[in-house]
């Protein structure tokens, strides 16, 4: 009897796997990124408003383009759900391909913003480079270098529903001439800036340290590098 229930749920799960391939990617996968393959020299891949070939075309994407965003799959893993300048779209998946990312090392550049504050992080593309940034209003921008970009997935680290976590150190130097060093910290999950339409797939917390005083920025990240 036993071993007939555990082959039942074996089959249910199996059948929800078969059913739903967008859905196992996706939470396992994405946000990623792609690039663009597959697309003749003198054609664009089009975005389109919803999951479907006939919906209309919000924008385009050149062909080769690297760095392409996806958020989300549809329910046919068919199309995935990219960003544009006034929200989102869709686009084929067929003319896309993953992009590698370093097992162990957090995928960067983390662009990342928020509000109440505004504010903006680029997580920088290489540890030990000058590659970071941070601006806000009335502050001087500043050239961050990354000290460390880790991927922590092991349990202990993991959030209480298992999520991935991605911890980005970067140093800094105030106007005042002050070291500052920024936290950030990733994880997925949908989120939105507050001020636009735009569905963005990772969450971001910094905690910005200067002279033992300390300040707390909540906000969303892309990957996008387009």
């Amino acid at each position: 009897m036993i071993r007939r229930c555990l082959t039942g749920l074996a089959v249910a799960v199996l059948a929800i796997i078969a059913l739903a391939p967008g859905a196992v990617l996706q939470a396992e996968t994405l946000p990623a990124l792609y690039s663009v393959e597959g697309v003749a020299a003198d054609d664009e891949l089009n975005i389109r408003a919803a999951p479907e070939a006939g919906a209309a075309i919000l924008g385009t994407i050149a062909p080769d383009t690297e760095g392409v965003e996806v958020i989300r799959l549809s329910e046919s893993g068919a199309w995935g759900q990219v960003g544009t300048a006034e929200g989102n779209g869709w686009v084929a998946m067929r003319y896309l391909r993953p992009l590698p990312v370093a097992t162990g090392s957090a995928p960067r550049p983390f662009l990342c913003h928020g509000t109440e504050p505004f504010w903006s992080l680029n997580s920088g593309a290489g540890t030990g480079t000058q590659s970071g940034a941070w601006a806000a209003p009335e502050e001087r921008p500043q050239s961050l270098v990354v000290l460390s970009a880790l991927d922590l997935s092991e349990p202990r680290f993991a959030t209480p529903s298992g999520e991935m976590v991605w911890f980005v150190t970067l140093a800094g130097r105030a106007a005042s001439g002050a070291a500052e060093i920024f936290s950030l910290t990733v994880t997925r999950g949908t989120c939105s800036d507050g001020m636009s339409d735009r569905v963005y797939g990772f969450e971001a917390f910094v905690a910005r340290q200067t002279k033992g005083e300390g300040r707390a920025f909540q906000g969303c990240c892309t990957l996008d590098m387009r």
